[in-house]
């Protein structure tokens, strides 16, 4: 039997390019990795943004290549993405991987940041939205890289002023998730950085406990982005996960 398709589905503000190891994951594998619309270089969206606009979307992409049951895998803001594509499709749906993400949604506090964020990019502001944002999402090793900062900051360039209001309504106004976990009937692998600030382990570990049967991986020595920071712990979790489900 031929390995499923791989779909990975990449986070805030981020773009393919957050998936170095596209290459190892696709051998004798079919792997599809989008920049969802508005980043990349991409077209953005309608506004408002939703997680259901971005979930529709993968779905066509999956559509257009000829995928159709597929193994699915987010990071953060792509983890939302799929728990959008669970409710509208949930017969795509073969395999999930959830990495550094979580199921609630905004609390008030974080929805008044995602407002300030938007009134930063309404004025002419990205940049200093973006410059603030950004360090938050890595631990101190991979922020010390000027390689790595240099990939960031050119993902962050790449996203469009409309491309980024129309993802910080999405994040702002997304549903809670946190009903759909126990009801999640097929393999799942939550997967967390150890020194993740922004959806930390414990989060990963309540996830975890709420989807029955699923599987945690802590990686030591990662933030919020830990395909990009430890790529190499990251391909080796995935594919035990993968191997060891039938995927």
């Amino acid at each position: 039997m031929n390995p499923l398709p791989l779909v990975l589905v990449h986070g805030f503000p981020l773009d393919h390019r957050m998936w170095p190891m596209r290459g190892e994951l696709a051998q004798g594998r079919t792997v599809l990795a989008p920049s969802l619309p508005g980043f990349g270089g991409t077209v953005a969206p309608a506004r408002p943004g939703s997680m259901g606009a971005y979930a529709d979307f993968v779905l066509a992409e999956t559509a257009r290549v000829g995928i159709g049951q597929a193994v699915f895998c987010g990071l953060s803001m792509g983890g939302y993405v799929l728990f959008e594509l669970l409710r509208r499709a949930p017969q795509r749906v073969a395999g999930l991987v959830l990495c550094d993400t979580r199921a609630e949604a905004d609390s008030p506090q974080a929805m008044s940041a995602r407002e300030a964020a938007m009134a930063l990019v309404d004025a002419g502001r990205r940049a200093e939205f973006l410059g603030g944002f950004s360090p938050r999402l890595v631990a101190p090793a991979a922020q010390a890289s000027a390689a790595f900062r240099g990939l960031l900051e050119s993902m962050g360039e790449a996203v469009s002023d409309e491309g980024l209001l129309a993802a910080l309504e999405a994040l702002r106004d997304r549903p809670d998730s946190r009903p759909l976990l126990p009801n999640i009937q097929v393999p799942v692998l939550v997967l967390v950085g150890e020194e993740d600030g922004v959806t930390p382990p414990a989060l990963a570990e309540s996830m975890h406990r709420a989807i029955p049967g699923s599987r945690l991986e802590v990686i030591p020595g990662a933030g919020h982005l830990v395909p990009m920071e430890r790529p190499a712990a990251f391909t080796g979790a995935l594919k035990r996960f993968l191997l060891e489900a039938g995927l």
